[in-house]
């Protein structure tokens, strides 16, 4: 097994979120996160993902999965569907971003609901 580095901005990034509601085949593109790989290769909402290295992806668990094997900066071929018309795209995959991180008092806050401390369980 090779290592991993488990740090977020060490795995590959695509730039897209998925519409969880299609039902189709592929993965339909909900949002296309600005600068990013996506963003860059002209993906758009609503498109349909339906190919990514050479293979078919027939739903979001596939893609994020095959995601997770890449790497930061590596380039790939997708084939996604706008409509009728059949595109490929070259995306050079960028790092995760870091989450955002919670205000203070916000945490506070999430902390004592109910009068427990949800932080020590996170």
């Amino acid at each position: 097994v090779l290592p991993r580095s488990l740090r977020e901005s060490d795995r590959a990034f695509l730039g897209i979120e998925m519409d969880l509601a299609y039902q189709g085949p592929g993965v339909m593109v909900r949002r296309v996160q600005p600068e990013t790989g996506a963003s860059s290769a002209g993906l758009k909402k609503g498109d349909v993902i339906t190919g990514l290295l050479g293979r078919e992806v027939n739903g979001n668990f596939e893609l994020s999965s095959t995601l997770q094997r890449l790497e930061p900066g590596q380039k790939i071929r997708i084939n996604f569907r706008r409509g009728d018309e059949r595109k490929v795209a070259e995306v050079e995959l960028g790092g995760r971003p870091s989450p955002q991180r919670i205000p203070h008092g916000r945490m506070e806050r999430m902390n004592n609901m109910g009068g427990h401390r949800y932080s020590q369980v996170r």
